[in-house]
């Protein structure tokens, strides 16, 4: 049986089946069930969602729209809860780069004006054609940020 807006009795998005109301599900459960896997990772570190959200998945909906192809939903601040000023459809590569265990550093002052001040050790890695597990071995052996990242490799 439909309704008014012509959706099944009871529907009032006609998304049930959609990614995107698959996408707002497994986030009420990785925030709200403590039985979901990835709870302890979200709502058992303290990750909420906004009130504007829970009320209803047309709100979500409204702010986020379809899913762009290829890309997901993702936290800008991994320390700050789901809503609009806070989330964004983001490349694998960008929700990589977000991850709690990626940690920015400084270069201490040193400016590469096509790279900016600051970035990620994997960003660092890459630029400099080196591996990143390098780069933290060489900080965990106490040399600077600037030596860990700029050193000379070894020559064979």
């Amino acid at each position: 049986m439909l309704n008014r807006s012509g959706n099944r009795k009871g529907m009032r998005h006609g998304k049930r089946y959609d990614s995107i109301y698959n996408i707002y599900r497994n986030m009420k459960q990785k925030c709200l069930n403590e039985n979901h896997p990835r709870y302890s990772d979200y709502g058992g570190r303290g990750i909420k969602i906004c009130q504007h959200w829970l009320a209803s998945f047309e709100n979500f909906y409204a702010d986020m729209g379809d899913r762009p192809s290829g890309l997901s939903l993702d936290r800008k601040d991994n320390n700050k809860g789901y809503s609009k000023e806070n989330c964004r459809w983001a490349t694998p590569r960008e929700q990589n780069l977000n991850q709690r265990q990626h940690k920015p550093f400084s270069t201490k002052g040193i400016e590469l004006e096509a790279y900016g001040f600051r970035g990620y050790v994997s960003e660092w890695a890459k630029i400099m054609e080196i591996p990143k597990d390098r780069i933290w071995l060489r900080i965990r052996k106490g040399h600077s940020v600037y030596n860990s990242v700029f050193m000379p490799k070894r020559r064979n």
